[in-house]
């Protein structure tokens, strides 16, 4: 997506805002090497040890690629998983078998530990969270991150029912519009609030209802293309609303006052 905006729109933006199913470490190094500032959580898992010794109790020695156990034993690189580029790395047997702590760390023959080869990004991106820049970056993400959940949860577009790429242009076009001339309703037009507005456009067709109403006292349906494109929980209008155009009803609205 990053390179279909820089080449299309000559869009190359200095930092990136996620959530936590996008802190891996291949997606945060790929990051990191275009000059992209990460401001992801990073998925980290290394706590997850039923009670054993986390990997923070180890001691990495990096002259030496090992790592040093609570008891002294060396830990050596053993194994690479290229797939998911994590490194295994592994005790010996003998010496876990007569290790005190081993209660305490491993219910196996041997104690092991898997560090991505990516770990210094994942570094990297741990020491960008909590910053101002990543703080807002999270709250901006949050803000868009709900319209798509409102899309979903109160006008009921969880799939698409058009084939091919004009057909979901146009159905999420008529979403948008509907969304953003609810909005403008609570907020500008109505001059409702709180649960007000809620109860008079919480459902998908008295939103649409209040679409059609406001695009023809706005004169926004000169601008509309017809469609023909019944949905379910669309039913009370078939039209496209192209959202370059539903942005120009801001500058009409004092006329529904």
């Amino acid at each position: 997506m990053l390179a279909r905006a820089a080449g299309t729109f000559g869009f190359a933006p200095s930092c990136l805002g996620a959530d936590k199913s996008y802190g891996t470490g291949p997606f945060l190094a790929w990051l990191l090497a275009r000059g992209v500032d990460p401001h992801v959580p990073v998925l980290d898992r290394t706590a997850q040890t039923d009670g054993m010794f986390t990997r923070e109790s180890f001691t990495y020695i990096e002259t030496e690629d090992v790592w040093r156990c609570p008891s002294g034993h060396i830990l050596r690189a053993a194994a690479l998983d290229r797939r998911t580029g994590m490194r295994k790395y592994l005790a010996r047997a003998a010496d876990c078998r007569t290790c005190a702590l081993k209660p305490q760390c491993t219910t196996g023959k041997a104690r092991g530990i898997s560090v991505s080869i990516h770990e210094p990004a994942r570094k990297a991106a741990q020491a960008l969270a909590g910053t101002t820049a990543y703080v807002q970056s999270q709250r901006w993400r949050q803000k868009i991150e709900i319209l798509f959940a409102h899309l979903k949860q109160q006008f009921g577009i969880r799939r698409l029912r058009l084939r091919g790429l004009q057909g979901a242009a146009e159905e999420f076009h008529l979403a948008a519009a509907v969304q953003n001339l609810r909005r403008l309703a609570r907020l500008t037009v109505c001059g409702l609030s709180g649960q007000a507005g809620t109860a008079a456009f919480g459902s998908g067709q008295a939103a649409m209802a209040a679409a059609a109403q406001i695009l023809r006292k706005t004169g926004l349906d000169d601008q509309v293309s017809g469609c023909a494109m019944p949905l379910q929980g669309f039913s009370t209008a078939s039209m496209v609303c192209r959202q370059s155009h539903v942005t120009g009803a801001d500058s009409r609205a004092s006329e529904l006052r």
